[in-house]
Parts: C-alpha cells; structure tokens; sequence
C-alpha cells in the first residue's frame, strides 16, 4: 500500500483483509499523523519513501517491496473494494 496521513481510514482498510495477505507492506510517502503506527499495530512492514511529487516512483519502490497494492480508503475482500 501506498499512503500518506491515512491514519482514520487504514485500520479499517487493513482490518477488513486480516487473513488474507501473508504480510502487509505498506509504503509511507511521509505522513505527519499516526498513519505508521495505526500500520505496525496491525502487523504490516512500513516502509519510508520521500515524496517526489511522482506517484510511479512510489509506486514502483512499493513494487520492488511487495506485489498486491490497494488504495487506503478502500475495504473489503480482494475481489470487491469498495469506498
């Protein structure tokens, strides 16, 4: 995952695919409110990425870290995100 000063939406987010995922990576691109530690509090690897005003560029580290990536603010099983 990808995100930035998500801390009201991610523990939702990683809650609602507790099980499925073997690890969860998440990608901060420098958050200023609890987003890291509502992601380690749910066992995910957090990983420091400056912001460059380049989504690729994140979003390619996040590649070179993990596989499954999804948008913060969505929930539910793979297979049906929604908002």
């Amino acid at each position: 995952m990808i995100v930035k000063n998500e801390e009201e939406v991610l523990g939702r987010c990683l809650d609602s695919v507790a099980g499925f995922p073997d690890e969860i990576l998440v990608t901060d691109t420098g958050s200023t409110d609890g987003t890291k530690a509502a992601a380690r509090e749910r066992g995910a690897r957090v990983f420091d990425f400056p912001w460059r005003d380049d989504f690729a560029a994140a979003r390619n580290f996040s590649f070179s870290q993990g596989i499954l990536y999804f948008y913060a603010k969505k929930r539910g099983a793979p297979t049906y995100m929604e908002y």
